[in-house]
């Protein structure tokens, strides 16, 4: 094992989260990394939803700044 610590934690997280978050967050993950795939209303809300949460300047899909 190469990080030690990260299995730790892995590990008591695995025993403390239920199991219901685990399920919302591979959801979530998986809808976010293949919403390139699936129809524009997916990619929009992916969009929309990292631009909320990184709250800092970067360039839209059209090219406009947004903040």
């Amino acid at each position: 094992m190469e990080q030690p610590a990260y299995y730790d934690k892995l590990n008591t997280m695995l025993k403390t989260v239920p199991l219901s978050d685990w399920k919302l967050y591979l959801k979530a993950h998986s809808l976010n990394s293949y919403a390139d795939l699936l129809s524009s209303d997916f990619e929009k809300a992916s969009f929309d939803y990292k631009k909320y949460c990184l709250g800092k300047r970067n360039k839209s899909r059209d090219g406009n700044l947004w903040e």
